[in-house]
């Protein structure tokens, strides 16, 4: 089993570009950007194997899981502020995290010997994965003097990519009878 969680605080991670209560006179344009890349990659691989001779019965069982979590605020903003700027304000947050969790098993049980023989395999392989992501670009309170534009962007691309594979395999054979 694995776990794998990033920003999963009491806050979380947060990305942030700001101007907060402040006056800003900028000759040319202004851009903030914030950015999140966070990346989790998590492979889990269980195998059992089982096998009896004499005995009569043979059991396997496997398992793999992965739980993986990314939490995250990404913000560009500017709030209670003065701003006179001679060319664009450009505000811009992206969120492009990715969670790629890939997981499988095998489990494999053999019987043979006098007599009725049985066998049992058992498997299971699971991933559980979970993006939060709060993407805002922010512009509040703000006073903007002499621009030629202002853009705001905000953009979540996060994705999850997950495969998880299980295969059982059980046989039984026996000699004589009755």
């Amino acid at each position: 089993v694995a776990v794998n969680e990033i920003g999963t605080g009491e806050q979380g991670q947060e990305v942030k570009a700001y101007i907060n209560n402040s006056t800003v006179d900028a000759a040319g344009g202004i851009s903030l950007a914030a950015t999140s890349t966070v990346d989790i990659g998590a492979l889990s691989i269980g195998g059992a194997g089982g096998g009896g001779g004499m005995l009569p019965l043979a059991l396997a069982g496997a398992g793999s899981g992965s739980g993986n979590t990314i939490v995250t605020t990404v913000e560009a903003s500017i709030t209670g502020s003065t701003i006179d700027s001679g060319g664009a304000v450009s505000l811009t947050a992206m969120d492009d995290s990715t969670i790629t969790a890939d997981g499988g098993i095998a489990a494999v049980a053999i019987a043979a010997g006098p007599g009725g023989s049985g066998s049992g395999a058992v498997g299971a392989s699971v991933a559980v994965n979970d993006i939060r992501s709060t993407t805002q670009a922010i512009l509040d309170g703000t006073r903007i003097v002499q621009t030629a534009s202002v853009a705001l962007d905000a953009t979540s691309k996060a994705k999850i990519d997950a495969l998880t594979i299980a295969g059982v395999i059980g046989g039984a054979s026996g000699t004589g009878g009755g």
